[in-house]
């Protein structure tokens, strides 16, 4: 547990519990500690051992306690929490009922939903801040452009990979709106194969993606771990970001 969650004397304050409580919102709100690791696992689609591995080694994490959890799950209304927390502050005169634990602890539910938590968020190990997220998207992902070569011996076709940075402004879209892999793409085209992905996209009349992004590989043996960003169920909220991002490119 937390140092500042282990106390001396039992039982405890019920106040000064809250205040350690009320402490750890204000920091989850102003780091802006919104993400679990299922959060970027579905939005980047990206393995849960390899964001573990390459993602959070890089990154600031909130840890979630069992106390704080378990406090914060009581004032949502879990009768389980609330008696871990009676328990925690001892029979005493602060042996409040479930409904005036809740009354006295109003202030605290409106930092809880401040801070972006539900009950799923309250079983995790730990919260990811967007900042922090946002700055190693940046840093691990690529925009692959390919570029057309055509022979004009023998008209045979060759294609070229360039391969962008991305700016922060994109670091967020992607974050925002999600990325495919190479299954989501197989499902939308109906095919069963890479290659197959791979020439629907070379198609002139191709409009299916707004672009395609790379994860180099660290082992010169192995690909790329390949992922887009799709047009065809893109959100009409975020149709204005993704024209910032992408009209004002500078010219590749």
């Amino acid at each position: 547990m937390d140092e500042k969650y282990i106390f001396t004397s039992n039982p405890i304050n019920l106040d000064s519990l809250k205040d350690l409580i009320i402490e750890d919102l204000h920091e989850i709100i102003k780091g802006q500690y919104i993400y679990s690791v299922d959060n970027i696992v579905d939005k980047l689609k990206i393995q849960r051992v390899y964001i573990q591995s390459e993602f959070i080694k890089e990154m600031n994490a909130f840890h979630l306690h069992k106390t704080f959890k378990a406090y914060c799950r009581a004032c949502l209304g879990s009768v389980n929490d609330y008696l871990y927390v009676l328990r925690l502050i001892g029979e005493t005169k602060e042996n409040l009922c479930m409904l005036e634990f809740i009354q006295k602890n109003k202030d605290v539910l409106v930092l809880i939903e401040r801070a972006h938590l539900n009950f799923y968020k309250l079983t995790r190990r730990l919260l990811i801040s967007r900042g922090e997220l946002i700055k190693v998207v940046q840093s691990k992902f690529l925009e692959e452009v390919e570029r057309v070569e055509i022979n004009e011996i023998d008209n045979s076709v060759k294609y070229i990979q360039e391969y962008f940075p991305i700016d922060r402004k994109e670091a967020m879209l992607l974050i925002d709106v999600g990325l495919k892999d190479q299954g989501d793409m197989k499902n939308y085209y109906g095919v069963r194969t890479e290659l197959q992905v791979y020439r629907r996209l070379r198609k002139i009349d191709n409009d299916d993606i707004w672009a395609k992004y790379v994860i180099p590989s660290n082992n010169a043996k192995k690909k790329g771990m390949v992922r887009y960003l799709t047009r065809y169920d893109f959100p009409i909220e975020k149709l204005d970001a993704a024209a910032d991002v992408f009209f004002n490119k500078p010219s590749r």
